[in-house]
């Protein structure tokens, strides 16, 4: 299989984002109070630019 299609098992690199948060909203709907949502979107942008980036930084500290 090609890379960054999709066969159902993976999503694609665009649909990636939308699967994390789609996860993301799930866990929080299952445990508002202990689940920091935006911590963990953070985290996963912090990862995505890191990997992307070609002097692997990520996030701004302040950001």
């Amino acid at each position: 299989m090609e890379r960054g299609s999709s066969n159902g098992s993976r999503p694609c690199g665009r649909a990636r984002p939308a699967a994390v948060m789609d996860g993301l909203q799930l866990q929080w709907v299952l445990d508002p109070q202990g689940f920091d949502m935006v911590g963990r979107f953070r985290q996963y942008a912090d990862r995505l630019l890191r990997s992307v980036t070609a002097a692997g930084t990520g996030l701004p500290a302040d950001a």
